[in-house]
Formats: structure tokens, sequence, C-alpha cells
């Protein structure tokens, strides 16, 4: 992440400090940056204190023998489908920031641009950590949960066992491993001697497991811990959280008594997590 977001002689332009932000944010989530994540597509509503998004409900039935010497021209049994839509309230978050004797504005035009950046930085990496913590709490919500047996470590095993018995013939989707770092100190443990090859799970040069039995590997710390040291971890097939930031990060200045300036900053999005034949599309993986 780039630690210099403004440059002498460009004009401060506060309508751009939030889309700044919101690049960050993106840049510095490896979740969100992730084929996990795609855009939901969200509309406000009410005021902006909801939001509404296209949910695709899938074909219900299946193919069903034809006779091809019926001509009776009898009813067919349809099949309907269509795009529904769901409704979802809107997660705000808001943090003021207090300046004593200056605004970002002024300390830009000053040249402190140090200010500035250190300023813009800060807020990007609590939004982050914000949005991150927003994103697994989503997934948490999945339905389809599996224990690792004789509560053991991760382990291939177990997320091969969790795949083919949660997701049934779906397991050949491909999938993102979510993890703790704990966990993910684990797995690196399992598979540091195994052979490098681009479908199997391996260490690489630089000391970090780039796959996990096939799966592209995320660490974050706000995967939860209970107060049993039990870990979860999950499996993210592409596009199962779908989301939106449905107002991007806006910017303003409170002015204070004795020179002093709040600098208010809002976020609000909105995700859902998506379903495939019936199925969520996470799963839960329950570890030491």
């Amino acid at each position: 992440m780039s630690t210099r977001y403004t440059a002498n002689g460009d004009v401060w332009k506060p309508e751009v400090v939030g889309p700044v932000i919101w690049d960050t944010v993106y840049n510095m989530l490896a979740l969100l940056d992730s084929p996990a994540v795609s855009e939901l597509g969200a509309k406000f509503i009410n005021g902006g204190q909801q939001a509404t998004f296209p949910i695709f409900q899938g074909v219900q039935g299946d193919f069903a023998d034809l006779d091809p010497t019926d001509t009776t021209g009898a009813q067919p049994d349809v099949t309907y489908s269509k795009m529904s839509y769901e409704t979802a309230d809107v997660v705000s978050k808001i943090i003021d920031i207090g300046l004593n004797n200056t605004t970002l504005e002024d300390a830009y035009n000053a040249g402190d641009f140090g200010l500035v950046d250190a300023t813009f930085e800060d807020v990007a990496t609590k939004a982050s950590r914000t949005v991150d913590q927003y994103l697994v709490t989503k997934v948490g919500t999945t339905s389809l949960s599996y224990t690792v047996a004789s509560s053991g470590t991760m382990s291939r095993s177990a997320v091969i066992k969790a795949k083919t018995t949660k997701w049934g013939d779906m397991s050949r989707m491909p999938g993102i491993f979510l993890c703790h770092s704990k966990v993910y100190g684990d797995i690196q443990d399992e598979v540091k001697d195994v052979v490098n090859t681009y479908l199997n799970t391996s260490v690489n040069q630089a000391g970090t497991v780039q796959l996990y039995n096939g799966m592209p590997v995320v660490v974050s710390d706000a995967c939860p811990v209970d107060g049993s040291s039990n870990y979860t971890s999950f499996i993210l097939a592409p596009g199962a959280i779908g989301f939106s930031y449905v107002r991007e990060m806006s910017y303003s200045v409170i002015q204070q008594l004795g020179d002093r300036n709040v600098h208010e900053f809002v976020l609000r999005y909105v995700s859902t997590l998506r379903r495939k034949n019936g199925k969520d599309l996470a799963i839960k993986i329950i570890s030491k």
C-alpha cells in the first residue's frame, strides 16, 4: 500500500477522499479482494437505511422423460424461474477524528502532506479491519458446519471430508480457504515438506502456503476463536459473498469552539451469503 495519496500541485478535493480510502480498503483486504467476494449490486431505499439486491432463486425441478410419440398436446409441466429481490439493513460506521488548529485541507494547502497521508492511512486501516470483521461474521452465518474429529488440528483430510459431506457432488467446486493465523501455522507445519505442485498443497520459497488442498489461502484473525480454543475456518466458493459499498465513504469537517475541527468519515455497506442448489456457498470447519 502506498503511504502517499497526495502530491504537491494537486488540488484538494474533499469529494475524492472517500474513494481514495475505499480503494485502499480493497487493496488491504485479502478476503474482499478475493474471488470469494463479488459485487452485490445493492441499491438504497428508505432514506439509505436499507438496501435491496437481486437474488436468483434457481430453476426448480429437473429434466423429465419425454415421450416422442405423445401428440396429445398435453399441458407441459412448466418450471418458472425469476430474479427476486431481498432487503437488508445497511451497516453504517462512523469515525470522528479531532485535529487541533487545522483542517486536513489547511494542512494540505500548507504542504503538510505527512499529516494528511497519515490520517488517510489510519482511517483506511481502521475501515479495512471493520469490513474484514463484518465479512467474516457474515460467512459465519452459514448453515454448513464440520468439526474436525477428535478435537484435532486442521488437516487436508478434514478439508476433504468437510467439502464432500457438506457440498456433496458440488464439492468439485473450486474454493478459497479462510483461517486464523494459528490455524495457518498448523497447516504450514503440516505441509512444510510437501512437493510444490500447482494443484497440490505447498510451502513456497518465501515460507508461505499459497495453496491448501488446491485452494488459495486467506488469513484473518477476525476468524472466530471461542473460550475452549476452538478455531473456526471457512471454505468459500467463488462468489460466496455478495458485497456492496452502498455509499462510498463520505467526509466532512465539523468546526468546534476554540479553533478545533472534527473530521467525520462515514462508511456504509451491505452483504449477503449466496446459495447454489439450495446450499450455502460457505462451510465452517471447527478445529483446535
